[in-house]
């Protein structure tokens, strides 16, 4: 019997604990002008169209940058490179 009454008396005060109460109206106005000034320009830029567009940006960025380079040569135009550089400079043959 005393089980079931530290039972209810548990419920009673979770119940109280539980319940809704609406916030001062104060601290409401101000809750509400921070979560929409901030809550917009955070959509805005982490948008999953804006992220998408972002890494594909990036990443076709990187792979030009780290591909800059690495292409092969042949070594003819490597020879008429360094010739062109010689003829421009007045060297002569080489």
């Amino acid at each position: 019997m005393t089980r079931r009454m530290q039972d209810d008396a548990f419920e009673a005060l979770l119940g109280n604990a539980l319940r809704i109460e609406a916030a001062p109206p104060a601290l409401a106005q101000r809750l509400d002008a921070g979560g929409a000034r901030s809550g917009f320009w955070l959509m805005t830029l982490l948008s999953p169209a804006r992220m998408a567009a972002s890494a594909a940006i990036l990443s076709l960025a990187m792979g030009f940058a780290l591909g800059w380079g690495n292409a092969p040569v042949s070594d003819e135009l490597e020879l008429d490179v360094v010739a062109s550089l010689y003829a421009a400079n007045d060297v002569g043959e080489f």
